[in-house]
C-alpha cells in the first residue's frame, strides 16, 4: 500500500454516510492527472468522478457524472493515461467512455445476461468480459466480439476476468462454483484449473509479471 493510498481510505470513510443514503458503490479508482487526485466509483447506473481538493470546505467535489447504463455497474477499468474507461453492467452491456468528453463512445453488445466483470489487456488493445450467461468474451476497442469462451461440462457464472501478461496470451477467470480457470486465447480452451475456494469467488488480482494471482471469495 502506497502512502498516498491513505487518501482513498479517508475519502471512502468521509463520504460513506452520504453514499450510504443513496446506494452502495462497487469500486474505487485513483489517478494523478495535472497533479490532482481523481476517483471514480459507481452509484447505481452512474459513474461519478471526484476531484480531491482537500480545502477547508470540501475534501472532494464531483467533477463529472457519466450516465448511460440502465442497471447496476459491476466493474470499471481505467486506461493508463486516464483518458478512457470501460464499464460492465447488469444491463448486459459494456461501455467505453471518453472521460474528457464525459460520454460513451462505444457500446459492446453480445452477452445474454448481466456482465459481472471487465478487464483491459496489457497493451490496451483488447477487452475481456465475464457474464452470468456463463461466457467470457474478447472484444476489440471497436466493440466487435472476436471470440467467446465457454466450457459446457462445468458451466457456472463468471464472476471475474483478467488478462495474464506474458508471451502467450492467457485469460484468468473465476466462477460462482469456486473455480479459477486459465484459458488459452489461441484455442479458446482451458489450460489449467485452480481449486481451493469453498464458495463463490468475488474478486481477483494478478501480479505485474503474471506469475501470481490472489482471489477473494465468500468463504
Amino acid at each position: 500500500c502506497l502512502p498516498e493510498d491513505i487518501l482513498s481510505l479517508e475519502f471512502c470513510f468521509s463520504h460513506w454516510n452520504m453514499i450510504n443514503r443513496i446506494s452502495f458503490f462497487t469500486s474505487l479508482y485513483f489517478t494523478i492527472k495535472a497533479f490532482l487526485w481523481c476517483s471514480i466509483f459507481f452509484i447505481k447506473e452512474k459513474i461519478l468522478i471526484w476531484e480531491i481538493i482537500q480545502n477547508q470546505d470540501n475534501f472532494a467535489i464531483i467533477k463529472q457524472r457519466l450516465r448511460g447504463h440502465s442497471h447496476f455497474i459491476s466493474e470499471l477499468c481505467l486506461s493508463p493515461d486516464a483518458k478512457f474507461c470501460i464499464s460492465s453492467s447488469w444491463d448486459g452491456t459494456l461501455r467505453l467512455w471518453d472521460l474528457n468528453l464525459s460520454k460513451t463512445i462505444r457500446r459492446f453488445i453480445g452477452h445474454n445476461n448481466d456482465v459481472l466483470s471487465v478487464s483491459l489487456s496489457p497493451d490496451n488493445r483488447l477487452i475481456v468480459s465475464g457474464s452470468r450467461d456463463k461466457t467470457i468474451k474478447i472484444w476489440n476497442t471497436l466493440g466487435e466480439c472476436k471470440s467467446t469462451f465457454f466450457e459446457q461440462k462445468s458451466a457456472s457464472w463468471v464472476s471475474c476476468v483478467k488478462f495474464l501478461p506474458g508471451e502467450e496470451p492467457l485469460i484468468l477467470s473465476s466462477y460462482w462454483d469456486g473455480l479459477i480457470k486459465i484459458w488459452k486465447t489461441s484455442s479458446s480452451q482451458v489450460k489449467s484449473k485452480l481449486s481451493g475456494h469453498k464458495g463463490y469467488i468475488n474478486c481477483m488480482t494478478v501480479s505485474p509479471d503474471g506469475s501470481l494471482c490472489a482471489s477473494g471469495g465468500k468463504d
